[in-house]
């Protein structure tokens, strides 16, 4: 060490050293990270519980809770009815769960199904729109009896123990289509019915609606349906059911469609096969493509339905029930007429 270096052996021992002392900063400086990280969370996480406290103090807790058994949400009339529930839910201040079917496949099973849950979870009443009458009365009366009400909307169950029925009258609706086609067709009319799968073979609302269509259209006249058919949900459906209609049954002059998908698409074959003026469409809803229709002669008159009216009310209704007001066993929700332009003043 004559040099003055240092041995090798010294060298290492400071080299440990100095690394020593490294390590202990390292630790130190991140020790004080963690502590200061550990404090700023538990600062929010106080502030979180804090700004949670006080909304749940200014927030109400929901009286009622209701559950909405509906075949689908797709489509303009059961969107809008579903709008007009959870409308009526926060005016409310009721809490409301929507549930539909796993598949349009099976609403003899899945809707059932839901029901029972309904019944099961003791929810405080059921807004349900009838699929099968047959099907459902037994569980209907049930849930009832398990003192949870069940509303009905636009679809009924009338020999069951519903506590309200909310929507169209089907006999006056019924009437009122049948004055359509006769306004359609005055030479005479023979009718296709084109009804929507949601419209069940064993509910009383499609029964009321053909009565009332039958009894207008015996009036003296030779007027009379020909064919009934039955459309499942798509526009492809439709536009099959509505060939079947001109090839098998070549007398129609008039169709009348429970949908605005039907009405479209049966319009939309009547014009494909050049035969406006010779049949005519009665309608169900509106919207662009129908007041086109409309325009174009396809479409003689449209019903409109106000599915956010029935629903409001049908939400209503339920509270009304369990706050033991007076709620009337059928509460009907007029529609509308609209003619074609070159119709209204027929």
């Amino acid at each position: 060490m004559r040099d003055g270096s240092l041995s090798p052996a010294l060298t290492c021992i400071l080299f440990l050293v100095e690394k020593k002392r490294f390590v202990e900063i390292f630790i130190i400086i991140t020790s004080i990270l963690f502590v200061l990280s550990a404090a700023q969370s538990v600062r929010l996480i106080i502030r979180e519980a804090r700004q949670g406290d006080e909304y749940l103090a200014g927030v109400r807790p929901a009286r009622y809770h209701f559950m909405v058994i509906l075949p689908t949400v797709e489509g303009d009339f059961f969107q809008e009815m579903w709008e007009g529930i959870q409308e009526a839910a926060r005016e409310q201040e009721v809490g409301v769960e929507l549930q539909v079917p796993r598949s349009t496949l099976d609403l003899r099973g899945d809707i059932p199904e839901l029901l029972e849950i309904a019944r099961l979870s003791r929810v405080d009443g059921v807004a349900l729109y009838v699929t099968n009458e047959d099907d459902l009365k037994p569980l209907i009366n049930r849930t009832d009896l398990s003192g949870i009400p069940v509303i009905t909307l636009e679809s009924d169950a009338p020999m069951s123990r519903r506590s309200s029925f909310i929507g169209s009258n089907s006999f006056e609706l019924g009437q009122e289509i049948g004055r359509l086609m006769q306004g359609a067709q005055p030479m005479g009319v023979r009718a296709a019915l084109l009804k929507s799968e949601y419209y069940s073979d064993r509910a009383s609302q499609w029964s009321i609606i053909k009565y009332g269509i039958i009894t207008s259209l015996t009036s003296g006249r030779d007027d009379r349906i020909t064919a009934e058919l039955k459309s499942q949900i798509g526009v492809l459906n439709a536009e099959e059911k509505a060939r079947q209609i001109l090839f098998l049954y070549p007398e129609v002059s008039v169709i009348f469609c429970t949908s605005l998908v039907d009405t479209i698409s049966a319009a939309n074959v009547v014009a494909e096969f050049r035969r406006a003026g010779e049949v005519k469409i009665i309608g169900y809803g509106y919207n662009q493509d129908i007041r086109q229709l409309m325009d174009e002669g396809y479409i003689y008159g449209t019903l409109v339905r106000d599915p956010k009216a029935i629903g409001r009310s049908g939400l209503e209704a339920l509270v009304g029930i369990r706050t033991n007001k007076y709620v009337p066993s059928f509460i009907y929700i007029p529609g509308e007429v609209i003619l074609a332009v070159n119709n209204e003043t027929d």
